[in-house]
């Protein structure tokens, strides 16, 4: 996916229209992907993060949870987002549609709102603001 195109174009035309078993195979490829292949083994991810990673559909605060989880860490914005917008497929069409809004508006937002998102980083094991400055709280 590109973001050049919007996430509701591709959730529109990519995933939408998908059959249940065409979206279970593309979720098992991003699974594979994220799972120690392009990213950090699930393994060391905290836990809330990994129950979070399940949820199908995942809602507004868990998916901004879980785009600034993996894009902080360094994740490709594209693949995490393939991976949430496959799990609005068990959800209304709008509530997908909303889902790929979000996600245009987080990406597209990232520089700007650098300095006040968060996430945990793995590397460091423990809170940083997307800009790299520590955020001074205990984790959740």
């Amino acid at each position: 996916m590109e973001i050049s195109i919007t996430t509701l174009q591709f959730f529109n035309t990519h995933i939408w229209q998908l059959s249940r078993q065409q979206i279970t195979n593309e979720r098992l490829k991003l699974f594979h992907l994220l799972n120690g292949d392009i990213f950090y083994a699930i393994q060391t991810w905290p836990t809330d993060i990994q129950q979070l990673f399940w949820k199908k559909p995942t809602g507004d605060n868990d998916s901004f949870t879980l785009l600034l989880f993996f894009i902080g860490n360094g994740c490709s914005p594209e693949v995490i987002a393939k991976w949430i917008l496959t799990s609005q497929h068990w959800a209304p069409h709008s509530k997908g549609e909303k889902r790929a809004r979000q996600i245009n508006f987080a990406v597209q937002n990232l520089s700007s709102k650098a300095h006040v998102w968060f996430y945990f980083d793995i590397h460091h094991d423990e809170w940083l603001y997307l800009n790299g400055e520590k955020r001074n709280v205990t984790r959740p």
